[in-house]
């Protein structure tokens, strides 16, 4: 999504590394869904600057109820008073494909909010998929397996054998749509994680006690995260947690974090989910 305005220096791309969020809300117009792309540049901070675009629309009909735009001035910077937004309802220039899971903007005109740096006009244009998480094809794990499987928190000193029952290979759809796996493999005491841009694989380690698999568990998710034994900051986390959204339904994300230099700075993550109990 690349978004041109007089306000900004140069045009702002907003290509996101976190997957999208895809929630139900409840509208005038009936059920409709919220989507929101976000480009973090430090998904370990949780003040990191970000930018995002959100788009709001009844699946059902194709209208558009809104579209939000979120810039980050300066990503050097917290966010602040300086930062751009903007948005456009109702909104021109918009094309929804109900078939493709596609909706495409052709220059479509926003206006700055009130909580704006600038109150200049802008342009948002590119496409948006609508996300479809169902597992792909080769996925071994099933929605039944995966709710028997029982996880038990061990924050610094987790056992391989605690993954037993998830070992197996989990396909998912990445963010641009493409197939994405993690792979659990008991034999090698390994995971591995490969969405077609990053190929990683970290095997279990120990040391001093510790080990560089942790594991927690409470009533609402459990999560698995093992960290690359030669940077810390690197590592491939499988995390389930109940739909928010959908009874029956669990959520199951997979995300490979990334650090370049070694620098808290320079670190971004690949993501892909999938839903287990998908009507």
């Amino acid at each position: 999504m690349t978004v041109r305005s007089s306000a900004l220096a140069a045009d702002r791309v907003v290509e996101p590394n976190l997957l999208p969020v895809y929630e139900l809300t409840s509208t005038n117009a009936g059920p409709a869904r919220s989507l929101q792309l976000v480009r973090s540049t430090d998904p370990l901070k949780g003040d990191a600057p970000f930018d995002s675009v959100t788009v709001r629309l009844v699946p059902a009909t194709g209208e558009l109820l809104s579209v939000g735009v979120a810039l980050v001035a300066d990503a050097s910077l917290p966010l602040s008073g300086r930062n751009y937004f903007a948005t456009c309802a109702p909104c021109t220039g918009v094309v929804y494909d109900r078939v493709a899971g596609t909706v495409r903007f052709d220059a479509t005109p926003l206006t700055a909010t009130a909580l704006s740096g600038s109150p200049l006009p802008a342009t948002l244009s590119g496409s948006v998929r609508l996300p479809d998480w169902r597992p792909r094809s080769g996925t071994t794990m099933t929605a039944a397996a995966l709710g028997a499987c029982s996880l038990t928190s061990a924050p610094g000193s987790a056992s391989f054998e605690q993954l037993a029952c998830l070992a197996g290979t989990y396909v998912g759809t990445g963010l641009a749509g493409q197939d994405c796996r993690v792979t659990i493999d008991a034999a090698s005491r390994s995971v591995r994680f490969d969405d077609g841009v990053n190929d990683k694989t970290f095997a279990f380690a120990s040391a001093g006690g510790f080990t560089n698999l942790s594991t927690f568990r409470s009533s609402f998710t459990q999560s698995a995260k093992i960290t690359n034994p030669s940077n810390a900051l690197e590592s491939i986390e499988w995390q389930a947690t109940p739909s928010p959204v959908t009874a029956g339904v669990t959520q199951v994300d997979l995300r490979n974090i990334q650090a370049v230099g070694g620098s808290t700075s320079m670190v971004y993550n690949r993501s892909c989910r999938l839903e287990f109990g998908t009507p």
